[in-house]
């Protein structure tokens, strides 16, 4: 007997439409009818009082059809369905009625659990009352497919099983259902624990939101990758993994849960925390430091400032006595002329000492102060660094010394350079802060 495609059948079947099945005259069909190798068969359906199909009555079949079930064709004609086989499926009855009410063919596959085959069954209306059924038995097909299934789905399991890469999911209901070995390492939680259990169990609590939003991605089809996810380990510490998730389908594409796989990033994730505090760390100093520079620049403006204007006092001194001596050169008694000339060489001293200052504050700024202290009386560098302050400043202010006698007989072990500028500048700010002249000021020391 000829065996035809799927295409062909369905045309040659359709073909039938016009054909009146119930002339057993009619060699066109007899000849088409019998020499199909699919099992053919004319039936009509039998409604409850409901309108609902609940068997159906064989009009006719070929020869496929009645060696399938072993009889004759006295035997299945005109017998109800229920009387030949012991179930009859309740999915084929509903395509039935629905081409018979509507007259539309229709094909698809379906597995007869009866008989554990599948087929590619076709439907088309015949007569008012009949409509013709068609069964091509695909199973082979079929099988060899379920079984390539089952060899993917078992060497993906094992794949699973096997990677060094935590994978693990959850089914319909929030409960994992898969949880390889890698994920037991990173969790210290056992397949055999985990199993069955909600997955809220594992996730900290700052994660669950985000999670759950993922999850209702996945469950629609919406493939998530790269973002971190934390699960709790067993000894109730966060594993964190940078994770992609994917809907996991049945075999008929519906989604029946969510498989995620990821990367073990808890060290990495340590180490940026790490670096995170390390860099606000050293931010902070640089802050520190731009601050501080902000500061010497500021004080280093002032310093030239007040340097530039403590420097023309002891110019204007030195151009007067110059000017004097010029002046009165022949007038004068050399005891004047060299008592001129040493105040010259104080005023001279006083400006040596103002730029050793500008020394030490460029030192400062390089951090490279460098101190050589001495024993020295105090009171006598005290009362030096007075003139010299009260000097400057024109005589406006009248500094006193409070405890002249103690000072006097305290010697200090100090960086003579260094103490006369800490003292001249503190001098120096205490007289701008008292602007009334002509008073006396008494500076403590003790």
């Amino acid at each position: 007997m000829s065996k035809y495609s799927s295409r062909e059948l369905s045309n040659k079947l359709l073909g039938l439409e016009n054909i009146d099945t119930s002339s057993s005259k009619d060699s066109r069909y007899k000849t088409l009818f019998d020499s199909m190798s699919q099992l053919v068969e004319i039936i009509e359906l039998i409604y409850d009082e409901n309108d609902h199909p609940i068997d159906f009555y064989i009009r006719d079949a070929n020869k496929a059809f009645v060696k399938f079930f072993a009889s004759t064709k006295d035997k299945l004609i005109n017998k109800k369905m229920s009387t030949v086989v012991n179930v009859i499926e309740k999915s084929l009855l509903i395509y039935f009625a629905n081409v018979d009410k509507t007259g539309k063919p229709v094909t698809f596959k379906n597995y007869g659990f009866v008989f554990d085959k599948y087929y590619f069954v076709n439907v088309w209306k015949v007569s008012e009352n009949n409509i013709g059924v068609s069964f091509t038995d695909i199973t082979k097909n079929e099988k060899e497919k379920q079984a390539q299934k089952l060899t993917i789905a078992k060497e993906l399991r094992q794949f699973i099983e096997t990677t060094n890469t935590p994978v693990f999911g959850i089914d319909s209901d929030g409960l994992i259902n898969e949880w390889n070995h890698s994920t037991e390492d990173v969790t210290g939680s056992k397949k055999s624990e985990t199993l069955r259990t909600y997955w809220r169990k594992f996730t900290p609590k700052k994660y669950l939101e985000k999670i759950k939003k993922i999850s209702e991605n996945a469950w629609i089809g919406e493939p998530m990758g790269n973002y971190e996810f934390a699960a709790i380990t067993k000894n109730e510490q966060e594993a964190i993994f940078l994770l992609s998730t994917s809907a996991r389908r049945d075999a008929s594409g519906k989604v029946t849960g969510v498989l995620a796989e990821g990367q073990n990033i808890t060290k990495m994730v340590g180490y940026r925390t790490e670096l995170e505090v390390k860099l606000g760390e050293r931010t902070l100093k640089l802050n520190k430091v731009l601050v501080k520079e902000k500061g010497l620049n500021k004080l280093k403006s002032n310093f030239v400032s007040t340097t530039s204007h403590e420097f023309r006092a002891p110019l204007s001194a030195i151009n007067l006595v110059v000017g004097v001596i010029k002046k009165y050169w022949a007038k004068m008694e050399p005891g004047m002329i060299v008592k001129k000339l040493h105040k010259i060489e104080d005023q001279v001293l006083h400006m040596t000492k103002l730029l050793d200052n500008i020394l030490i504050f460029g030192q400062a700024e390089e951090s490279e102060i460098r101190q050589n202290p001495t024993f020295m009386n105090f009171g006598k560098f005290m009362n030096e660094i007075t003139e010299e302050v009260y000097s400057s400043f024109n005589n406006t202010h009248e500094i006193i010394l409070i405890g002249v006698d103690q000072l006097k007989s305290t010697d200090v072990f100090i960086d003579e350079k260094l103490g006369r500028n800490i003292f001249i500048k503190t001098l120096n700010n205490a007289i701008k802060c008292l602007p009334y002249a002509k008073k006396k000021y008494p500076f403590p020391v003790f």
